[in-house]
């Protein structure tokens, strides 16, 4: 049995009716388990995002280390509390994400790829990948997503 939340496809909101794109950034959460002080802060930062930004900014967007050992429970603690946005979320892979020499679960919980882009408006975003070695240290992009680039 997975304990895996499906990933819902990204679909960023237009940009504002005066064409400006805005986005929230979450970075390094480094999420272990419910209770901690970091998940006490991204529960404060859902409610707030929700209260001041929902219908005025087009995405929320995490940069990396979601979990801080790469574990699906620790994936689950964060999609538990980014599934109550009301603002659509992308994340990419951080080394922290692959300390399970692997992007499973990361790709399980938190984003159908870990290369990808998307277009709000006329601004072109591009998420890489650092990681295409699964293996924290490793900072590696290989040729397959520099030609995708």
């Amino acid at each position: 049995m997975s304990n895996t939340i499906p990933v819902m496809p990204f679909h960023p909101a237009p940009p504002d009716s005066a064409g400006v794109v805005s986005w929230v950034h979450i970075g390094d959460l480094h999420m272990t388990r419910a209770g901690e002080q970091n998940y006490l802060d991204l529960d404060a930062i859902v409610d707030e995002i929700n209260e001041v930004f929902a219908g005025t900014v087009s995405f929320v967007y995490l940069p990396g280390d979601v979990a801080d050992d790469g574990s699906r429970a620790a994936y689950g603690v964060v999609r538990g509390l980014l599934d109550r946005l009301q603002v659509p979320w992308c994340a990419i892979v951080g080394d922290h994400d692959v300390h399970e020499k692997s992007l499973g679960n990361f790709l399980a919980s938190m984003s159908q790829a870990a290369t990808f882009s998307f277009t709000v408006g006329k601004t072109r975003f591009l998420a890489m990948n650092a990681f295409d070695i699964p293996e924290p240290g490793s900072f590696a992009v290989l040729p397959e997503q520099i030609l995708w680039l």
